[in-house]
């Protein structure tokens, strides 16, 4: 007598369940300001492959990131990615020198699908002097429509750090002092620093 045994196929440990698949499209952009002095008031331009985009796995580790496991996010903020799953899954959108450092969304459904678009507020420095002082240390330098505030050392030298990119003003005065407050415009970089000189004896 001849036994035939059936062989079945079943999901062990190490065997992966077909989950379906979610590629996602989308925008993830730096928020370009205007820059009076570029040409018509043309917006200052960021190169949009430092954000990285991820989709979270278990433990919301993230996992599927674009630049690891597909193209990075293109200049132009566009991208693709790919990752096993479906229904709905926890993306983030990261880069550095940002105010927000990274925006979380959410995709729900299985297949090729439209991620909301996202925006980060790139972020820089300005460093300077101020001169024409008798007393350097202790003047106060403000941005312009922010909290963002720094005093001079006794060289007179001072750093603004966290300032939105694009066109600034700021403005110097010395605490208890008659000296008028000066000003003084400056075009801060993404993730870099701009250099100011703040003179009060031009005034």
């Amino acid at each position: 007598m001849r036994v035939v045994i059936g062989l079945v196929a079943a999901c062990v440990s190490g065997c992966v369940p077909d989950v379906g698949e979610q590629t996602i499209h989308g925008t993830a952009v730096l928020i370009e300001q205007p820059v009076a002095e570029q040409a018509n008031g043309a917006s200052a331009q960021f190169d949009n492959s430092v954000i990285v985009v991820c989709g979270f796995c278990a433990g919301d580790a993230p996992c599927y990131c674009t630049g690891i496991n597909g193209p990075p996010v293109a200049v132009d903020g566009s991208y693709a990615l790919e990752r096993r799953g479906q229904g709905t899954i926890d993306y983030s959108a990261t880069a550095p020198s940002t105010l927000e450092g990274s925006v979380t969304f959410t995709v729900d459904g299985e297949g090729d699908l439209d991620a909301p678009p996202v925006a980060l507020t790139p972020l820089g420095e300005v460093t300077g002097t101020v001169t024409g002082l008798a007393v350097l240390g202790g003047v106060v330098v403000t941005v312009d429509g922010s909290s963002v505030t720094a005093t001079t050392d006794a060289l007179g030298a001072f750093t603004l750090a966290g300032i939105k990119s694009g066109p600034q003003t700021l403005t110097a005065f010395q605490p208890g002092s008659t000296a008028i407050a000066v000003h003084a415009n400056a075009t801060v970089p993404y993730a870099w620093a701009a250099t100011v000189a703040l003179d009060f004896s031009a005034d």
